[in-house]
């Protein structure tokens, strides 16, 4: 069984916002270009546990660089076995020598956006779900907005074992 997480809203979120108490991580692409972002609570601990019974993989529509430095940046690179970046999951940015999909048998997709999400839609569709699958696939988690008391993670570890009793 494989455990893909999505990685902007599910477990970062892009801001500047002073009010929070999270860690603010900052990305440097030029002098005068930079990002903040703050990791979802227990993160890493989520992702630590779950790595201990499945692989787990990102699968983002951010650039192979963006999710690179974010892994790197937050110390969480380590917590991924593979990365499936934009080129990847993007027609219109793949590339010849990129495969236009990689099917995974066994498969849970941990996002914040639902069905309705193209997004969403295509990372499925790329791990070879097919369409009367996607929503026994899909474990859609509330979007991570900063908030310092999100403990929507914690949750996680709970359903992923359930649902992985159902589709094993």
């Amino acid at each position: 069984m494989k455990i893909i997480f999505d990685l902007d809203e599910t477990l970062i979120y892009n801001s500047h916002d002073p009010k929070s108490s999270l860690k603010k991580f900052e990305l440097v692409y030029s002098p005068r270009l930079s990002d903040q972002f703050m990791l979802r609570p227990f993160a890493r601990e989520v992702l630590c546990a779950l790595n201990a019974k499945y692989e787990v993989i990102l699968a983002s529509f951010s650039t192979k660089n963006r999710i690179s430095q974010v892994l790197r940046v937050a110390s969480i690179s380590d917590c991924f076995s593979q990365v499936f970046p934009r080129e990847s999951l993007d027609p219109c940015y793949r590339d010849e020598n990129t495969e236009s999909s990689y099917f995974i048998d066994d498969f849970i997709l941990i996002d914040d956006k639902g069905l309705d999400d193209k997004h969403t839609l295509a990372k499925l569709k790329f791990f070879g779900s097919s369409v009367e699958d996607y929503s026994a696939r899909l474990l859609k988690i509330p979007e991570f907005r900063g908030n310092d008391s999100d403990r929507e993670l914690l949750a996680v570890l709970d359903k992923v074992s359930i649902l992985t009793k159902g589709i094993a």
